[in-house]
Protein backbone atom coordinates (compact mmCIF):
# COMPACT_ATOMS: atom_id res chain seq x y z
CA UNK A 1 0.00 0.00 0.00
CA UNK A 2 2.49 2.37 0.66
CA UNK A 3 4.58 1.88 -3.08
CA UNK A 4 1.13 2.48 -4.73
CA UNK A 5 0.95 5.89 -2.33
CA UNK A 6 4.47 6.92 -3.18
CA UNK A 7 4.17 5.87 -6.61
CA UNK A 8 0.79 8.30 -6.86
CA UNK A 9 2.76 11.03 -5.00
CA UNK A 10 5.34 10.98 -7.67
CA UNK A 11 3.13 11.00 -10.44
CA UNK A 12 1.17 14.20 -9.38
CA UNK A 13 4.45 15.74 -8.71
CA UNK A 14 5.12 19.17 -10.20
CA UNK A 15 6.46 18.04 -13.02
CA UNK A 16 4.73 15.27 -13.65
CA UNK A 17 1.37 16.77 -13.34
CA UNK A 18 2.76 19.28 -15.90
CA UNK A 19 3.01 16.70 -19.12
CA UNK A 20 -0.37 15.17 -17.93
CA UNK A 21 -2.64 18.64 -18.52
CA UNK A 22 -0.40 18.51 -21.97
CA UNK A 23 -1.68 15.44 -22.93
CA UNK A 24 -5.15 16.20 -21.90
CA UNK A 25 -5.57 19.49 -23.71
CA UNK A 26 -3.85 17.41 -26.83
CA UNK A 27 -6.55 14.72 -26.89
CA UNK A 28 -9.14 16.90 -26.12
CA UNK A 29 -8.18 19.23 -28.96
CA UNK A 30 -7.52 15.93 -31.00
CA UNK A 31 -11.14 14.87 -30.43
CA UNK A 32 -12.71 17.88 -31.53
CA UNK A 33 -11.02 18.14 -34.92
CA UNK A 34 -12.32 14.85 -35.82
CA UNK A 35 -15.38 15.26 -34.48
CA UNK A 36 -15.69 18.85 -36.68
CA UNK A 37 -14.21 16.81 -39.57
CA UNK A 38 -16.51 13.88 -39.30
CA UNK A 39 -19.58 16.78 -39.43
CA UNK A 40 -18.34 18.84 -42.57
CA UNK A 41 -18.20 15.45 -43.72
CA UNK A 42 -21.67 14.35 -43.41
CA UNK A 43 -23.05 17.45 -44.26
CA UNK A 44 -20.76 17.51 -47.59
CA UNK A 45 -22.22 14.16 -48.29
CA UNK A 46 -25.48 14.38 -47.57
CA UNK A 47 -27.91 13.03 -49.67
CA UNK A 48 -30.36 15.23 -52.08
CA UNK A 49 -33.75 14.60 -51.80
CA UNK A 50 -35.33 13.13 -54.35
CA UNK A 51 -38.71 14.58 -55.67
CA UNK A 52 -41.95 13.17 -56.56
CA UNK A 53 -41.98 11.75 -60.35
CA UNK A 54 -45.40 13.39 -60.94
CA UNK A 55 -44.59 16.91 -59.61
CA UNK A 56 -41.32 16.52 -62.07
CA UNK A 57 -43.21 16.14 -64.71
CA UNK A 58 -45.92 18.21 -63.82
CA UNK A 59 -43.25 21.48 -63.24
CA UNK A 60 -41.40 20.81 -66.37
CA UNK A 61 -44.77 20.75 -68.37
CA UNK A 62 -45.15 24.14 -66.92
CA UNK A 63 -41.96 25.52 -67.21
CA UNK A 64 -41.84 26.68 -63.46
CA UNK A 65 -38.79 24.40 -62.10
CA UNK A 66 -34.86 24.09 -62.41
CA UNK A 67 -33.43 20.79 -61.81
CA UNK A 68 -29.90 19.35 -60.80
CA UNK A 69 -28.81 15.85 -62.27
CA UNK A 70 -26.60 13.39 -61.03
CA UNK A 71 -23.15 12.56 -63.52
CA UNK A 72 -24.98 10.04 -65.24
CA UNK A 73 -27.73 12.92 -66.41
CA UNK A 74 -30.38 10.19 -65.30
CA UNK A 75 -31.13 10.26 -61.96
CA UNK A 76 -32.37 13.68 -61.12
CA UNK A 77 -30.78 15.10 -57.97
CA UNK A 78 -32.71 18.18 -57.01
CA UNK A 79 -35.83 20.18 -58.25
CA UNK A 80 -36.12 23.92 -57.30
CA UNK A 81 -39.22 25.42 -58.00
CA UNK A 82 -39.56 29.00 -59.54
CA UNK A 83 -43.22 31.01 -58.56
CA UNK A 84 -44.03 32.26 -61.92
CA UNK A 85 -47.29 33.28 -64.19
CA UNK A 86 -47.30 31.41 -67.38
CA UNK A 87 -48.25 32.91 -70.52
CA UNK A 88 -52.09 30.99 -70.08
CA UNK A 89 -52.32 32.32 -66.91
CA UNK A 90 -51.38 36.05 -68.28
CA UNK A 91 -54.27 35.14 -71.37
CA UNK A 92 -56.61 33.88 -68.88
CA UNK A 93 -56.80 36.96 -66.98
CA UNK A 94 -56.87 39.03 -69.83
CA UNK A 95 -59.41 36.99 -71.13
CA UNK A 96 -61.73 37.30 -68.14
CA UNK A 97 -60.97 41.31 -67.65
CA UNK A 98 -61.79 42.10 -71.16
CA UNK A 99 -65.31 39.67 -70.86
CA UNK A 100 -66.51 41.50 -67.51
CA UNK A 101 -65.68 44.78 -69.16
CA UNK A 102 -67.93 44.12 -72.27
CA UNK A 103 -70.68 42.79 -70.16
CA UNK A 104 -70.29 45.93 -67.88
CA UNK A 105 -70.23 47.95 -71.12
CA UNK A 106 -73.10 45.78 -72.93
CA UNK A 107 -75.33 46.49 -69.41
CA UNK A 108 -74.48 50.46 -70.55
CA UNK A 109 -75.47 49.71 -73.96
CA UNK A 110 -79.23 49.10 -72.52
CA UNK A 111 -79.06 52.45 -70.96
CA UNK A 112 -79.15 54.64 -73.92
CA UNK A 113 -81.99 56.40 -74.72
CA UNK A 114 -82.08 55.28 -78.47
CA UNK A 115 -86.10 57.38 -78.56
CA UNK A 116 -83.94 60.40 -77.93
CA UNK A 117 -83.99 63.06 -81.06
CA UNK A 118 -80.07 62.91 -80.56
CA UNK A 119 -79.14 59.73 -78.86
CA UNK A 120 -75.34 59.81 -79.48
CA UNK A 121 -72.78 62.90 -79.11
CA UNK A 122 -69.32 62.60 -81.57
CA UNK A 123 -66.37 63.27 -79.02
CA UNK A 124 -63.12 63.75 -80.88
CA UNK A 125 -60.17 63.96 -79.15
CA UNK A 126 -57.63 65.96 -81.26
CA UNK A 127 -54.34 65.25 -79.44
CA UNK A 128 -54.83 61.49 -78.87
CA UNK A 129 -56.53 61.23 -82.86
CA UNK A 130 -59.59 59.13 -81.27
CA UNK A 131 -63.34 59.00 -81.48
CA UNK A 132 -65.81 58.23 -78.99
CA UNK A 133 -69.36 58.07 -79.40
CA UNK A 134 -71.47 58.99 -76.30
CA UNK A 135 -74.78 57.58 -75.84
CA UNK A 136 -77.54 59.34 -73.79
CA UNK A 137 -78.99 58.58 -70.54
CA UNK A 138 -82.56 58.99 -69.44
CA UNK A 139 -81.52 62.26 -67.79
CA UNK A 140 -80.54 63.57 -70.95
CA UNK A 141 -76.49 63.06 -70.45
CA UNK A 142 -74.15 62.04 -72.78
CA UNK A 143 -72.25 60.21 -70.71
CA UNK A 144 -72.40 56.13 -72.00
CA UNK A 145 -69.23 55.64 -74.12
CA UNK A 146 -70.99 53.33 -77.28
CA UNK A 147 -67.77 52.71 -80.05
CA UNK A 148 -64.80 54.14 -80.55
CA UNK A 149 -62.49 54.80 -83.34
CA UNK A 150 -58.92 55.43 -84.64
CA UNK A 151 -59.30 58.97 -86.45
CA UNK A 152 -56.23 61.38 -88.43
CA UNK A 153 -56.88 65.06 -87.58
CA UNK A 154 -55.02 68.03 -89.16
CA UNK A 155 -51.14 68.44 -89.36
CA UNK A 156 -51.52 71.92 -88.48
CA UNK A 157 -53.50 71.77 -85.31
CA UNK A 158 -55.22 74.94 -86.01
CA UNK A 159 -56.81 73.80 -88.67
CA UNK A 160 -59.12 71.74 -86.59
CA UNK A 161 -61.33 73.69 -84.91
CA UNK A 162 -61.88 72.80 -81.16
CA UNK A 163 -65.15 73.92 -79.80
CA UNK A 164 -69.01 72.19 -79.87
CA UNK A 165 -70.86 72.00 -82.87
CA UNK A 166 -73.64 70.17 -84.48
CA UNK A 167 -73.64 67.99 -87.78
CA UNK A 168 -75.19 69.15 -91.25
CA UNK A 169 -74.90 68.19 -94.73
CA UNK A 170 -74.14 64.59 -95.18
CA UNK A 171 -72.38 63.30 -99.07
CA UNK A 172 -72.27 60.07 -99.83
CA UNK A 173 -69.21 60.85 -102.53
CA UNK A 174 -68.03 64.60 -101.83
CA UNK A 175 -64.76 66.23 -103.32
CA UNK A 176 -62.14 67.88 -100.83
CA UNK A 177 -60.22 71.28 -101.79
CA UNK A 178 -57.42 69.66 -102.71
CA UNK A 179 -58.96 67.59 -105.28
CA UNK A 180 -59.12 64.12 -103.97
CA UNK A 181 -62.75 62.33 -102.99
CA UNK A 182 -64.15 61.02 -99.66
CA UNK A 183 -66.99 58.57 -98.83
CA UNK A 184 -69.46 59.39 -96.40
CA UNK A 185 -68.59 62.90 -95.90
CA UNK A 186 -70.20 64.79 -93.21
CA UNK A 187 -69.79 69.11 -92.62
CA UNK A 188 -69.53 70.05 -89.41
CA UNK A 189 -69.10 73.99 -90.09
CA UNK A 190 -67.65 75.49 -92.93
CA UNK A 191 -65.00 73.47 -94.77
CA UNK A 192 -64.35 71.01 -91.47
CA UNK A 193 -66.17 67.69 -92.08
CA UNK A 194 -65.69 64.09 -90.88
CA UNK A 195 -65.23 61.37 -93.63
CA UNK A 196 -63.39 58.39 -95.34
CA UNK A 197 -59.78 58.38 -96.35
CA UNK A 198 -59.22 60.28 -99.43
CA UNK A 199 -59.35 58.76 -102.42
CA UNK A 200 -58.27 59.88 -105.97
CA UNK A 201 -61.11 59.47 -107.57
CA UNK A 202 -64.79 58.76 -106.77
CA UNK A 203 -64.08 54.80 -107.09
CA UNK A 204 -64.06 52.86 -104.15
CA UNK A 205 -60.82 50.94 -105.78
CA UNK A 206 -59.13 54.70 -105.44
CA UNK A 207 -58.04 54.71 -101.71
CA UNK A 208 -54.70 56.51 -100.89
CA UNK A 209 -53.06 53.65 -99.41
CA UNK A 210 -50.15 56.04 -97.78
CA UNK A 211 -53.22 58.66 -96.15
CA UNK A 212 -55.07 55.16 -94.78
CA UNK A 213 -51.20 54.46 -93.28
CA UNK A 214 -51.78 57.32 -91.35
CA UNK A 215 -54.37 56.63 -89.58
CA UNK A 216 -54.19 57.60 -85.94
CA UNK A 217 -51.88 60.40 -86.27
CA UNK A 218 -51.96 63.91 -87.78
CA UNK A 219 -52.61 63.92 -91.54
CA UNK A 220 -55.37 66.04 -92.88
CA UNK A 221 -55.84 69.24 -93.74
CA UNK A 222 -58.32 70.31 -91.11
CA UNK A 223 -60.80 67.64 -91.61
CA UNK A 224 -61.22 64.20 -89.37
CA UNK A 225 -60.69 61.36 -91.46
CA UNK A 226 -61.84 57.99 -90.21
CA UNK A 227 -62.45 54.21 -91.90
CA UNK A 228 -65.07 53.10 -93.71
CA UNK A 229 -66.76 51.01 -91.37
CA UNK A 230 -66.44 54.30 -88.60
CA UNK A 231 -67.67 56.87 -90.94
CA UNK A 232 -70.13 55.03 -92.07
CA UNK A 233 -71.75 54.06 -88.83
CA UNK A 234 -71.79 57.98 -88.53
CA UNK A 235 -73.52 58.73 -91.28
CA UNK A 236 -76.48 56.17 -90.89
CA UNK A 237 -76.99 56.46 -87.08
CA UNK A 238 -76.45 60.18 -86.05
CA UNK A 239 -78.85 62.75 -87.75
CA UNK A 240 -78.21 66.05 -88.72
CA UNK A 241 -77.86 68.44 -85.85
CA UNK A 242 -75.75 65.74 -83.59
CA UNK A 243 -73.78 67.38 -81.36
CA UNK A 244 -69.89 67.33 -81.76
CA UNK A 245 -67.27 68.00 -79.73
CA UNK A 246 -63.92 68.74 -80.50
CA UNK A 247 -60.74 68.88 -77.45
CA UNK A 248 -57.43 68.34 -76.35
CA UNK A 249 -56.52 66.25 -73.80
CA UNK A 250 -52.77 64.86 -74.07
CA UNK A 251 -52.64 61.30 -72.38
CA UNK A 252 -56.58 60.40 -72.19
CA UNK A 253 -57.08 56.59 -73.12
CA UNK A 254 -60.19 55.40 -74.99
CA UNK A 255 -63.25 53.97 -72.45
CA UNK A 256 -63.47 51.28 -75.09
CA UNK A 257 -60.12 49.98 -76.48
CA UNK A 258 -59.41 50.63 -79.81
CA UNK A 259 -59.44 48.19 -82.88
CA UNK A 260 -55.96 47.39 -84.11
CA UNK A 261 -55.30 48.84 -87.76
CA UNK A 262 -52.74 47.07 -90.13
CA UNK A 263 -50.92 48.61 -92.51
CA UNK A 264 -51.38 48.46 -96.02
CA UNK A 265 -48.68 47.47 -98.26
CA UNK A 266 -48.51 49.49 -101.40
CA UNK A 267 -47.09 46.93 -103.84
CA UNK A 268 -50.55 44.78 -102.85
CA UNK A 269 -53.05 45.19 -105.20
CA UNK A 270 -55.68 45.16 -102.32
CA UNK A 271 -54.90 47.74 -100.88
CA UNK A 272 -56.45 50.54 -103.24
CA UNK A 273 -59.38 48.90 -100.59
CA UNK A 274 -60.20 50.07 -97.44
CA UNK A 275 -60.26 46.41 -96.07
CA UNK A 276 -63.32 48.03 -93.82
CA UNK A 277 -65.55 49.14 -97.13
CA UNK A 278 -68.77 46.94 -97.48
CA UNK A 279 -68.93 46.74 -101.10
CA UNK A 280 -69.47 44.02 -102.51
CA UNK A 281 -66.52 43.53 -104.90
CA UNK A 282 -64.57 44.44 -102.10
CA UNK A 283 -61.15 42.22 -102.64
CA UNK A 284 -60.19 42.20 -98.55
CA UNK A 285 -64.15 40.26 -97.71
Amino acid sequence: MEIFINKLKHFFSKKSYFYTKFFIALFLLMLSFFAFANYAYIRANKPEPRPNPREVALARSRGVCQMSFSKDSRTIKHIKYIPTITNDDVQKAKDKKAKNKLAKLKRNFKKIDRKAEYPYKIRVNRMENFVTIMGINKKGQYKIPYKTFVCSTAKNKKETPLGSFQTNEKYRWHQMVDGSYAQYAIRIVGGFMLHSIPYYSQKSNSLETKEYNKLGSKASLGCVRMRIKAIKWIYDNCPEGTPVEVYNKRGEKPAIALPSIKKLDPKDKKSKWDPTDPHKKNPWK
